[in-house]
């Protein structure tokens, strides 16, 4: 029993679809998961975009209301001067 070189080339192309059929149902489902990580992990990034624009957001109306502070001190403290001074007759 002698096989030729075309039933050997029909056997091996049988054989290899067979391996292909193989890794690619067991790649296929891999494919599939990396790709819904690869959306989870964009939806993850915008959301820290989102969330670091809110931040500094809150840090510029901080940073407002830190000035406003400090200039009302300032205020207040030319306004406790001048009542000292009325206080002691000007002097």
């Amino acid at each position: 029993m002698t096989i030729d070189l075309g039933e050997a080339l029909a056997v091996g192309a049988v054989v290899c679809g067979g391996v292909i059929w193989v890794c690619r149902s067991l790649i296929a489902p891999l494919k599939e998961i990396l790709e819904r990580i690869g959306a989870s992990l964009d939806e993850l990034n915008e959301t820290i975009k989102d969330e670091q624009r809110q931040r500094h957001a809150l840090e510029v109306w901080v940073q407002k209301i830190d000035d406003r502070g400090k200039s009302n001190q300032h205020r207040i403290d030319d306004i406790e001067t001048e009542i000292r001074q009325i206080g002691t007759g000007g002097r």
